[in-house]
């Protein structure tokens, strides 16, 4: 029997608000997210859905959009998006355990996009209870911005997948979860392939061709709030071209069993080397995240990674920040 050689592109999505306003699901970002799920099974892909627990209380009042969602992989883009405090920020306390229980509590909640204060019961028990009929597994932190602490909450959660962290160019199995590789966010590189279609030259971005048929597994990362809306100017119109383009190129890429897409997940088999993992790097990387986006320094993050990763702790905890 021949070894099958397709590799696995992942085509994800974000279901948020547009930017500065993420924690809501306004009309003209449903209707951006229904665009895209028309265009999807217009060339019968399918794609794999994050999103938050703040989404998740305003899409039943779209049916339509509920409906052809239920056709595609369902994921988690935690309880809120932009609402402080952040994933990075809640879990940045001294004890591990309790910055496991307080990531608990506000992935069951739901959040107040005004305060940020706690409601009631929500977030992945709502996302969960609207879509029963699918197993909602997936995660993907806002921001890429991740936590071990947080990470520990998501397999308690039954979380099986994560697709936030960037330990790996394979998918790696790590602590109950397999972690996939960091994702290529498509978003900016449709502007550039829509500049290109308005100078009438059909030009596929090579870089991202060559990804998808060199690597064992590729991860697009799109929000359709920013690629397909219809009460944007013009380029939005464009965008939506060149969006047109990327499923046109993964459809004919599949007919030739050169890829599959948006595979059902399968739990990896392929163990994460610790002793080779720079967890010192991986904090550093996360932590460069939080300050450039959210003007927050950590106090106690870099431990946290140190312990998840099994690593030894020589250093003070006050002396953290001088050391990022």
């Amino acid at each position: 029997m021949k070894r099958n050689l397709a590799k696995e592109v992942f085509l994800t999505f974000d279901v948020e608000g547009p930017t500065e306003n993420e924690d809501y699901l306004p009309r003209e970002s449903a209707e951006a997210l229904l665009g895209v799920l028309a265009e999807l099974k217009r060339f019968r892909l399918t794609g794999l859905f994050f999103i938050t627990g703040t989404a998740a209380e305003r899409l039943p009042q779209y049916p339509e959009i509920m409906e052809l969602l239920r056709s595609n992989l369902i994921g988690y883009h935690s309880s809120s998006h932009s609402i402080r405090p952040r994933i990075f920020e809640y879990t940045d306390v001294e004890d591990y355990q309790q910055a496991m229980e307080i990531s608990m509590k506000r992935e069951t909640s739901s959040i107040d996009p005004h305060t940020g204060n706690i409601l009631g019961e929500g977030g992945i028990q709502q996302l969960r209870r609207i879509f029963h009929s699918n197993d909602v597994k997936f995660f993907r932190a806002p921001f890429l911005c991740w936590s071990p602490p947080h990470m520990e909450c998501l397999k308690e959660l039954g979380f099986k997948f994560d697709f936030s962290t960037n330990i790996c160019d394979i998918p790696v199995q790590f602590k109950g979860l397999t972690m996939f590789p960091a994702p290529t966010i498509v978003d900016t590189i449709s502007e550039k392939v829509a500049s290109v279609v308005e100078n009438q030259k059909r030009v596929f971005p090579r870089f991202l061709l060559r990804k998808m048929l060199t690597r064992e597994c590729t991860v697009l990362l799109l929000h359709p709030s920013k690629l397909v809306c219809p009460y944007q100017v013009s380029r939005r119109a464009l965008s939506r071209v060149a969006f047109r383009m990327l499923l046109s190129e993964l459809s004919v890429l599949r007919r030739t069993g050169a890829i599959v897409v948006t595979p059902s997940p399968k739990v990896s088999s392929n163990n994460l080397d610790v002793k080779r993992t720079d967890a010192k790097k991986l904090y550093t990387e996360n932590a460069s995240i939080c300050r450039r986006l959210f003007g927050y320094e950590t106090k106690y993050m870099r431990n946290h990674f140190m312990k998840f990763f099994g690593k030894s702790v020589n250093y003070r905890v006050e002396d953290l920040g001088k050391q990022d």
